[in-house]
C-alpha cells in the first residue's frame, strides 16, 4: 500500500484567501455588487440620520414620553429602524467587496477587524427588523392599558440586541477606521477620502461614547453630522470607487 506523503502549507493564510475562496481577488462581480450596495448604504444613512432628527420620539426626555410620542405617530421611528435594517442588509455586501479590493494587502489583524464587522452589521439588521414588527404591537399594548406601561418600559431595552451600540457603531466605526487608514497607507485612494474616513470612524463612535456616558449632545452630533454628511458621502464615495 502506499502512502501520500502530508504536505503543510507553511502559509496557511495564504492558502485560506487563495484556494479555499478561488479567485475572489481577481473577481470583479464582488466589487462591483458591494460597489452598489455601499452606495444604497449612504442612501439608507441618510434615510436614518433625517429620520432620527424628524423623530420626536427620539428627544423624548424619558421612556414613558417616548412611547407616547410613538403613539401619535411612529412613522419616523419606523423610517429608523427600516434604514438600519438595510444599512445591515448591505453592510454584509460591502466587507466583502473591500477585502477583494485590498487583493492582498492585508494582513490577519485586518481579517479579525472584518469578521467583528460582520457581526456589527449583522445585528444591524437583526435588531432594527425586530423593532419594525414589535414596536407597532408595544405600542398598542402601551396605550391600551396602564397596567401594560411599567412592564413595557422597563423591559424595552430586550428588544435590542446591542443596546449600547458597541457593535452597530463602535465596531463598524473600528472597521471604517482601519479601512481608511489602511488604504491611505498604501495610496489606493486620495488623501481627502482617507481623512473623510477617518472623521466618519469618528462620528461612529460620538454616538457611542454619548450612550455611554448619557451625553445627548455627541448623540446628536455623531447621529446628524455623521447620519447626514459623512456616512452617506463616504459610502457612496466608497461604492463607486469599488465599482470602477
Amino acid at each position: 500500500m502506499e502512502y501520500t506523503p502530508l504536505i503543510i502549507d507553511p502559509h496557511p493564510s495564504v492558502y485560506c484567501n487563495q484556494h479555499i475562496i478561488p479567485n475572489m481577488k481577481h473577481d470583479h462581480t464582488i466589487t462591483t455588487l458591494g460597489g452598489t450596495c455601499a452606495i444604497f448604504m449612504g442612501v439608507s444613512y441618510f434615510l436614518g440620520g433625517a429620520s432620527y432628527l424628524l423623530n420626536s420620539a427620539r428627544q423624548a426626555i424619558n421612556n414613558y414620553t417616548y412611547w407616547e410620542s410613538l403613539a401619535k405617530d411612529n412613522r419616523a421611528e419606523i423610517l429608523f429602524h427600516f434604514s438600519l435594517t438595510l444599512v445591515g442588509l448591505f453592510g454584509l455586501a460591502v466587507v466583502p467587496a473591500v477585502t477583494t479590493f485590498f487583493n492582498g494587502r492585508v494582513g490577519q489583524w485586518f481579517i479579525w477587524i472584518n469578521n467583528l464587522a460582520y457581526v456589527g452589521f449583522g445585528v444591524s439588521l437583526i435588531e432594527h427588523l425586530r423593532a419594525i414588527r414589535i414596536l407597532p404591537e408595544w405600542t398598542k399594548s402601551f396605550m391600551a392599558d396602564a397596567i401594560n406601561r411599567p412592564a413595557i418600559v422597563s423591559t424595552h431595552l430586550s428588544l435590542e440586541l446591542d443596546p449600547d451600540h458597541w457593535l452597530q457603531f463602535g465596531v463598524v466605526g473600528l472597521w471604517v477606521f482601519m479601512v481608511s487608514w489602511l488604504a491611505g497607507r498604501h495610496q489606493l485612494w486620495s488623501k481627502t477620502f482617507t481623512w473623510l474616513g477617518l472623521c466618519t470612524a469618528v462620528s461612529y463612535w460620538l454616538v457611542v461614547f454619548g450612550i455611554a456616558f448619557r451625553t445627548s449632545v455627541l448623540i446628536l452630533v455623531g447621529g446628524s453630522v455623521g447620519g447626514l454628511i459623512l456616512m452617506p458621502i463616504w459610502y457612496i464615495w466608497l461604492g463607486r470607487i469599488l465599482r470602477k
